[in-house]
C-alpha cells in the first residue's frame, strides 16, 4: 500500500511495508531523531518486527528511507516500555500502540511523520482495534493532540509506568477508546 503526500517542492512520500533489508537505515534514522535516552537497541526493533510485521512501515523520499513506524496490538494498562522486549500479555489485545514514530531531520515538515500516521490509523481501524495508545516523547504531545491523541488520567498505574520508563517528561496518551477490556472484533484480525 503506498500514501503519496506532495509538500514543498513537490516532494513525493511514499509508505511500504518494513523490510529485514531496512534495519541499518531505521537505525541510522533513530540517531538522528532521539537523544540517547530514547535510543532503542535494534533487537527491540527486530522483536515488534518478528511479533507484528503488519504494523511496521517505512516512508521513502526519492527512494531513500527517511521515516518508519513500529505499532502493534497490545495492552492499554501494560504499555511496552522503552528498549524493552514485548511480553506476552494474557488475553486479547485492548488496543493498539504506535510504539516509535520517527523522520530524518532533513524530511521533516514535508508529511512524512502524518502518512506513516495514517497508515497505522488505517491498520487499526481496518483490524477493529477501539483506541490506540502511545508516549509521546521530545515534546511531541502537540503533534499528538493535533491528531485526536489526549492524555491518560494520572490516576491509571500504566502513567507511573511509563514515566519510569520513558522519564518523567513523557505522556502516555489515547485515542478512542482505548481502555482495558474494549477488545477488538477478532475477525478483523
Amino acid at each position: 500500500r503506498r500514501h503519496h503526500s506532495r509538500g514543498d517542492g513537490f516532494v513525493v512520500a511514499a509508505v511500504r511495508q518494513l523490510t529485514d533489508r531496512d534495519f541499518d537505515t531505521v537505525d541510522r534514522i533513530q540517531r538522528s531523531a532521539y537523544s540517547p535516552d530514547f535510543l532503542e537497541d535494534l533487537a527491540v526493533f527486530a522483536d515488534k518486527f518478528a511479533r507484528y510485521p503488519d504494523g511496521c512501515w517505512v516512508a521513502e523520499v526519492d527512494g531513500q528511507v527517511v521515516g518508519y513506524l513500529f505499532s502493534h496490538p497490545g495492552h492499554f494498562s501494560a504499555p511496552p516500555g522503552l528498549n524493552k522486549l514485548l511480553e506476552d500479555q494474557a488475553g486479547p489485545p485492548d488496543c493498539y500502540f504506535i510504539h516509535d514514530v520517527a523522520v530524518h531531520p532533513a524530511q521533516r515538515g514535508i508529511g512524512v511523520a502524518q502518512l506513516l500516521v495514517a497508515a497505522a490509523f488505517a491498520h487499526a481501524a481496518a483490524r477493529g482495534f477501539p483506541g490506540i495508545a502511545l508516549v509521546a516523547v521530545q515534546n511531541s504531545r502537540g503533534f499528538w493532540e493535533r491528531r485526536g491523541f489526549r492524555l491518560v488520567s494520572e490516576a491509571m498505574p500504566a502513567v507511573g509506568a511509563v514515566r519510569r520508563s520513558y522519564g518523567s517528561q513523557a505522556h502516555y496518551m489515547i485515542r478512542g477508546s482505548a481502555e482495558p477490556g474494549a477488545a477488538p472484533d477478532p475477525a478483523r484480525m
